[in-house]
């Protein structure tokens, strides 16, 4: 007797408590692209996988030159443009060191360096990620906040000042 295979469903990509679903989820640069070409939050929620209200909030996160120059672009993005000088400029870099040219080998490198920098910084590459640092979850500041809370054992109207300041348990 042949088995029917039961279709599972693919869940939703989470992103968790202080992370972004879409700049964690691996198609990052795809959910990018479409958000910024003004595709429609359900077909990229049902694409990829992300519920739409991640989808909405990640938005803030796109580079504005990306998003700035896809609307304008029209048809074909300026990505696929941006792609294709790189390629041309490979080939012309190729053609160079092939003939021994290298004036023009030196200027097929200019100008593929350039493309790949605007191609990175409109795509987001080259944009450093956000840091997050939350000093209240640091060794050294809650080793320096119990110390600040103890020394003011000797003066218990500023030790409750600080502690409810600090929002600290009573140390």
């Amino acid at each position: 007797m042949l088995s029917n295979p039961v279709k599972t469903q693919q869940r939703p990509h989470r992103g968790g408590r202080g992370r972004c679903a879409s700049c964690e989820h691996p198609d990052q640069k795809l959910i990018n692209e479409g958000l910024a070409a003004g595709k429609s939050l359900l077909s990229l929620s049902k694409r990829f996988h992300i519920t739409r209200s991640s989808l909405k909030h990640h938005r803030a996160h796109l580079s504005e030159s990306l998003v700035a120059i896809q609307t304008a672009a029209g048809a074909e993005g300026i990505v696929e443009q941006l792609q294709d000088l790189v390629r041309r400029a490979r080939r012309f870099l190729d053609s160079a060191e092939l003939s021994g040219n290298s004036a023009q080998g030196l200027t097929a490198i200019r100008e593929l360096r350039e493309s790949l920098l605007v191609l990175g910084r409109v795509t987001g590459e080259l944009t450093p990620a956000p840091v997050v640092v939350d000093l209240a979850t640091m060794p050294a500041f809650i080793a320096m906040r119990t110390k600040m809370v103890r020394a003011l054992a000797a003066f218990p109207e500023a030790r409750l000042a600080i502690v409810a300041v600090l929002d600290v348990d009573d140390a």
